[in-house]
């Protein structure tokens, strides 16, 4: 139930339409955006490394990550 009212809220606050100027699309900034981020991960990933780098970082997030 709360999932679906924080969905609801998410999806009321984007915008109706797009501007007709002629820029690129929500869609379109999206995918290039993504497009840009696919292309800043590394091909290989190091986890020896990377753990040692976290070894001593007790965050959530870090900890889940690795």
């Amino acid at each position: 139930m709360d999932s679906n009212e924080l969905l609801e809220s998410i999806l009321s606050l984007q915008p109706a339409q797009s501007a007709g100027d002629g820029s690129m699309s929500l869609e379109e900034k999206t995918l290039a955006l993504i497009q840009e981020l696919i292309e800043s991960i590394p091909v290989s990933i190091d986890l020896h490394v990377l753990k040692y780098k976290f070894r001593n970082d007790d965050n959530p997030l870090s900890v889940v990550l690795v």
